[in-house]
C-alpha cells in the first residue's frame, strides 16, 4: 500500500481520522476496542504468522534517525525486525 487516504460525503476536505486505526488493525497492533470481521489479503484470510514475517510496520510515534535517507531508515527498520 503507497497511500491511504479518504474523504466525507459531506465534506470536499480529506477525512483525518481513522486511517492509523485501520492500519492498527490491518498490522495486528490494536489493543484496545473492539474489533470485528474478517481481515483478508487478495481475498485470503490474513495469517498473523506468515503476515508478521513478510511485512513490516512503522507506527507514527516510532523515531528515526534525522541524518538517515528514507530509503536508509526503511532498510535499518526491516534489519531490526529481521533478527
Amino acid at each position: 500500500m503507497l497511500l491511504l487516504s479518504g474523504s466525507s460525503q459531506t465534506s470536499p476536505f480529506h477525512c483525518l481520522s481513522g486511517k492509523t486505526t485501520l492500519l492498527d488493525a490491518i498490522a495486528g497492533y490494536k489493543t484496545s476496542g473492539h474489533l470485528s470481521g474478517d481481515i483478508k489479503v487478495n481475498g485470503i484470510a490474513k495469517d498473523d504468522g506468515i503476515w508478521r514475517s513478510i511485512a513490516g510496520y512503522c507506527e507514527q510515534v516510532d523515531l528515526h534517525n534525522p541524518s538517515m535517507t528514507v530509503i536508509e531508515s526503511l532498510i535499518f527498520a526491516a534489519r531490526m525486525r529481521l533478527r
